[in-house]
């Protein structure tokens, strides 16, 4: 997990990205839109999404997934999580 602070940014928007590999070139064109950004890969991320997204106020969540990848069971369940 990585956090991506914008001190250039006041819009009090946080963002939970959940990506693999494709995700990495998307993240850096919402940078401007967000004071924080939580950049998750769902390959090796195994804490709570649900915590994290509660514990930092986190009001949205982002899944950038391959077609391959999004059907998968990790993925599935980590949305059936945070519902």
């Amino acid at each position: 997990m990585i956090k991506i602070q914008n001190n250039d940014s006041n819009t009090g928007k946080k963002l939970v990205v959940v990506k693999e590999s494709y995700g990495n070139a998307f993240v850096p064109f919402l940078i401007p839109h967000y004071d924080e950004i939580y950049v998750v890969d769902s390959r090796y991320y195994n804490s709570s999404l649900k915590k994290l997204v509660n514990e930092q106020g986190v009001k949205e969540v982002l899944f950038i997934n391959n077609i391959f990848a999004a059907n998968t069971e990790k993925i599935v369940k980590t949305i059936e999580e945070i519902q």
